[in-house]
């Protein structure tokens, strides 16, 4: 509650309602063309097609056949039956350009025309049809620095950030990985028929881990311990040698951390004075727990987010 992805779905909500043209930007592997599939399903365009195309999937010819279509005989290599662009095939729906920053130039000057008049000509054709559709881009990189290098156009990026929406990477939002673990855990448990669960270390590993491939990551390490090894609990070991090989967590930063846990315990005792006479070292560990349990709910509001702050499994 409150997190990032929350205030950006509170966005996405008010933004499907209109058809205003979105640019979708985050690192690899945040999540964007699922906040592009989340607006074209809450639209009024729902009911027809997103067409989705990543434009460093093709060299430059292609693109544009891919993007524009062609009729019979306008190249060598084309059908006999030509064919329909996906920017004509999107007519009433979405159209959804990833990686919009490496598209080459001369399309980009052919993309904007397309975006001012919403008219598009098959390759060949002398004919203009009009497409009723909805634009979404996303990006990885900064289309800022694109145009001052100029590999990207600057009419073109005013053009389609009409209004940019930010997918922040997962090391920012450490509230949404317990989730994320809970949900693709399930997934692949029932994909794959297999019952597994992760011990309280290796949840701990994962809150501490930067994710550098964010969400992705974090979907192929849940598959990847699905699906391979023997026992039921899968432990820090596991993860440590086969799986979060994007950087392994410091073993000095786990120390500073133990270290300053110990430093809090040691100050909570000092301030405390303690009656030896009807002291019970189990009811004081109790007593502790209880009132660590009870700050962190109230400081948290969730039981995820205080096992979060904790560092212990939620259950």
């Amino acid at each position: 509650k409150g997190g990032a992805m929350e205030r950006v779905q509170q966005e996405l909500d008010i933004l499907a309602k209109t058809d205003t043209t979105i640019l979708v930007t985050g690192e690899t592997g945040t999540g964007k063309e699922v906040v592009t599939q989340y607006i074209h399903s809450c639209s009024k365009r729902n009911d027809k097609p997103m067409v989705e195309i990543n434009c460093a999937a093709f060299p430059e010819n292609l693109l544009e056949a891919e993007l524009y279509g062609y009729v019979k005989g306008s190249f060598t290599g084309a059908r006999n039956e030509g064919k329909v662009g996906l920017i004509e095939s999107a007519n009433g729906g979405t159209l959804f350009l990833d990686e919009i920053n490496s598209m080459p130039l001369p399309l980009q000057s052919k993309l904007l025309r397309v975006l001012e008049t919403h008219k598009v000509k098959r390759i060949g054709d002398l004919n203009e049809k009009y497409i009723d559709f909805r634009l979404i881009t996303a990006t990885n990189q900064d289309l800022h620095a694109c145009v001052k290098n100029g590999t990207f156009r600057e009419d073109l990026f005013y053009r389609i950030s009409v209004v940019p929406i930010h997918v922040p990477p997962l090391r920012e939002r450490k509230e949404d990985i317990i989730p994320l673990i809970e949900f693709f855990l399930n997934h692949f448990c029932q994909q794959y028929g297999i019952v597994k669960t992760f011990g309280p270390k290796a949840i701990q590993q994962m809150l501490h881990y930067s994710w550098p491939g964010n969400v992705r990551e974090l979907r192929n390490v849940i598959e990847r311990v699905v699906v391979t090894g023997q026992p039921s609990v899968i432990e820090i070991e596991q993860l440590a040698e086969t799986v979060l090989y994007g950087e392994q967590t410091k073993s000095s930063q786990m120390t500073q951390l133990r270290h300053e846990q110990e430093a809090d315990v040691m100050q909570l005792l000092s301030r405390e004075r303690i009656d030896w006479k009807d002291f019970s070292l189990d009811d004081y560990m109790q007593r502790c727990e209880k009132d660590v349990l009870m700050k962190a709910l109230q400081e948290t509001g969730s039981t995820y987010k205080a096992a979060e702050l904790l560092k212990v499994n939620q259950s």
